[in-house]
């Protein structure tokens, strides 16, 4: 049972059911942040019982509190009576990526945002701040050498179901989790990861988005304005396509709205080796892109 929500013509169109899982530094983790993105309340569940905050302490290993929200994601799966598209917000990006490894039958498709599916490769001082504000232990888990990240990674590169779409979108800056970070999902051989940079459809954008070290050539520009790692969620290009991202988990459609975005090389051979060799990829290995 998807949602229905109006569009231009007046004529109501299928959309997925959205859950929104937020992240650790959400602030007084309002569901403000992710109102826009959760949109009307469906008959069953208004937006508030479909928005989970991952809590400031006691998270526990991660098996263990995905073993939390694994219970409630199933909970309002039954609720909702069809597959839903699962949005996560920072560390919330790893529980919505988890659920997604776990839950192919439950789970259409999940959208990370400035995501830590990844783990954190470099800190910076906002990491540093996040790690001193849980003070917990189980934080070297977010370390993106941690055997914990690692085997999840292996597990997506050899487990991710086809059936779930992979939706990965970063700000342009990122002072906790720094781009390309969230960005270099590997799934099994065949499938796509869907990869933006929400940012200005700008040739300085472009240009210093393909000066960062290790940017996927593959990424593409989701025309926005300037966003953070905190207002993401509330950038409307973001909601926009989360919307169009639920349509096409309803619908089973072509993503509509890939042909306004702008790739960060033109096709040009020549400029993606040398994009690659920056990156020190081995541009003979196709997986590698």
């Amino acid at each position: 049972m998807g949602e229905l929500e109006s569009i231009a013509n007046g004529q109501p169109e299928r959309l997925a059911p959205v859950v929104a899982v937020g992240g650790v530094l959400t602030i007084k983790q309002v569901l403000g942040l992710y109102a826009p993105i959760l949109g009307e309340s469906t008959d069953t569940l208004p937006a508030s019982d479909r928005f989970l905050p991952i809590p400031r302490q006691n998270l526990g290993e991660p098996d263990d509190m995905l073993d939390i929200y694994e219970e409630k994601l199933v909970n309002i799966y039954e609720k909702l009576g069809g597959p839903m598209v699962v949005v996560g917000h920072s560390l919330g990006g790893l529980v919505a990526e988890m659920a997604g490894l776990r839950h192919p039958d439950k789970v259409a498709a999940v959208v990370m945002l400035a995501g830590a599916q990844e783990g954190i490769a470099r800190h910076t001082p906002s990491s540093y701040a996040l790690v001193r504000a849980l003070n917990r232990p189980e934080t070297r888990h977010i370390n993106r050498r941690s055997d914990f990240m690692q085997g999840h990674r292996e597990n997506v590169s050899k487990l991710w179901s086809p059936a779930v779409g992979h939706y990965a979108i970063s700000p342009m800056v990122d002072d906790l989790i720094l781009p390309p970070q969230g960005l270099r999902a590997k799934l099994p051989e065949g499938q796509t990861a869907h990869r933006y940079v929400a940012a200005p459809d700008s040739r300085a954008a472009r240009f210093l988005l393909r000066m960062v070290p290790g940017m996927p050539s593959d990424v593409e520009i989701l025309p926005s304005r300037p966003t953070t790692h905190y207002d993401l969620p509330l950038a409307p290009a973001v909601v926009k396509h989360v919307t169009e991202i639920r349509r096409v988990a309803a619908t089973g459609d072509e993503l509509a709205t890939v042909r306004t975005h702008r790739r960060l090389y033109d096709g040009s051979r020549s400029r993606r080796v040398a994009h690659e060799l920056r990156a020190g990829w081995d541009i003979s290995d196709p997986a590698a892109a």
